[in-house]
């Protein structure tokens, strides 16, 4: 995910949120003679899953906040260079839904591009409201002013996935509401070698 503003650019992986100061981003030309990327001008880092936050978290902006929302809690005491090849790392079960997150995180944009120290954990906060269900590699969508939240691909290499795995989350009444189960999450489980989510689209906009 990327947010542009005030010449700061976020992005955000599995394991770690960055902070890219777009004034000293330089663009390198192709030479295939030199395959030497440059380093990107980060200023801020937070390592998600070093300071107890689930790995692959969805996002989405609203009101000049940033949201981090689902994802799966890595088994406690495993090293994070594990982390990428999740199947082989297992869950932290004793959090959300046997290690899959129901939960929402909350930071102001402005307190997350001020400063040149590291992002800590103190700068997000638990939202007073939760998902229904924990959801991995959450998809989501803001449609209407509304956010829509679907379950993803667990990086699991076999996880059940608890219902509801659709809910929508209307911010001005801050209430989350289950919706009906895809069709695509068969049996409430997903076998990681039968089913990824590759791309979404909005096909006919309003539903409830």
């Amino acid at each position: 995910m990327k947010v542009e503003g005030k010449g700061v650019l976020f992005t955000i992986t599995p394991q770690r949120l960055l902070a890219i100061d777009m004034s000293k981003l330089k663009i390198n030309q192709y030479d295939p003679s030199n395959f030497e990327t440059l380093p990107l001008p980060v200023f801020r880092v937070l390592n998600l899953v070093e300071k107890g936050f689930p790995f692959g978290m969805g996002f989405f902006t609203r009101d000049s906040k940033l949201y981090m929302v689902g994802g799966e809690k890595p088994r406690l005491g495993v090293s994070p260079a594990l982390h990428p090849f999740y199947k082989e790392v297992g869950h932290d079960e004793a959090f959300g839904d046997k290690g899959l997150s129901p939960y929402v995180y909350v930071s102001n944009l402005l307190d997350l591009i001020t400063g040149t120290d590291s992002i800590t954990d103190s700068d997000f906060r638990k939202h007073h409201t939760s998902m229904l269900a924990g959801k991995p590699s959450p998809i989501l969508e803001e449609i209407e002013r509304k956010i829509y939240v679907l379950s993803g691909s667990p990086w699991q290499s076999y996880c059940r996935l608890p219902t509801p795995t659709f809910e929508v989350y209307d911010p001005l009444i801050e209430q989350w509401k289950a919706l009906p189960h895809h069709p695509f999450h068969a049996s409430r489980f997903k076998d990681y070698q039968n089913f990824e989510v590759f791309a979404h689209s909005v096909v006919e906009p309003p539903f409830t």
